[in-house]
């Protein structure tokens, strides 16, 4: 029988949680017959030919994770970087929403500024907040895009979810993705004008403001499908 004192000294100082796992590794190890006259090698599982490569070290951490586009919708159409990376941001639940502030212990104004009806959250200001919806559905009609009527969005509950769902229902795709990131900016822009800067712009206003960076976009080559008249 063997001497298992070892056991219980490698399970001082471990968790209630860890114990059973390491241990048991530890049983397994001392199961393993080692043979003098066997010279010891290395074998790599992550490539067929056993041989370790950076790229294999690299795919290997994310064995097991779920596969998206909705990175792809972001960096891989045409925007301004910061249109990009704030759009990446909110997709992650990162941008500084109420919801965020709170978990942090900062000041913050809990409603959605643009409604006033909810705790403001990167998912409920752009997608959920009856103002945005008015915005994206008036987007819908001057660019001919039924696809970004909210009432087509039922069923998708993070920003993730949408920006996949929106990417694979409509045509000429990085236009629309482009146009998309400028609607999504420039809502968070006209939230943050009316936090610090105590001024509003109307549902229409803000529309013209989108159609003329849009127009902008186009001229640098974004090619967003919107009527400019």
């Amino acid at each position: 029988m063997k001497d298992d004192r070892w056991f219980s000294d490698l399970s001082r100082g471990l968790t209630f949680d860890m114990q059973p796992e390491l241990l048991n590794l530890a049983r397994l190890i001392d199961d393993v017959q080692l043979n003098a006259t066997v010279t010891d090698s290395i074998r790599w599982r992550g490539e067929a030919s056993g041989e370790y490569t950076t790229r294999s070290a690299y795919l290997l951490q994310f064995s097991g994770s779920i596969s998206s586009d909705f990175c792809t919708s972001i960096w891989q159409c045409w925007a301004p970087g910061k249109c990009k990376f704030f759009m990446w941001t909110a997709a992650l639940d990162r941008i500084l929403t109420a919801d965020v502030l709170q978990r942090r212990g900062w000041e913050n104004n809990y409603f959605c500024p643009l409604c006033f009806r909810n705790l403001e959250t990167p998912w409920h200001l752009l997608t959920e907040c009856a103002w945005a919806r008015r915005v994206w559905s008036a987007l819908a009609t001057c660019s001919n895009l039924p696809a970004l009527q909210p009432a087509s969005w039922e069923g998708t509950t993070t920003l993730s979810e949408w920006l996949c769902l929106l990417g694979t229902t409509v045509d000429k795709r990085k236009g629309v993705q482009s146009l998309i990131l400028l609607a999504a900016w420039e809502i968070w822009q006209e939230r943050n004008r009316r936090i610090f800067q105590k001024e509003e712009l109307s549902v229409e206003a803000l529309i013209v403001r989108i159609r003329d960076e849009a127009a902008l976009w186009n001229m640098a080559g974004a090619k967003i499908p919107f009527d400019p008249g």
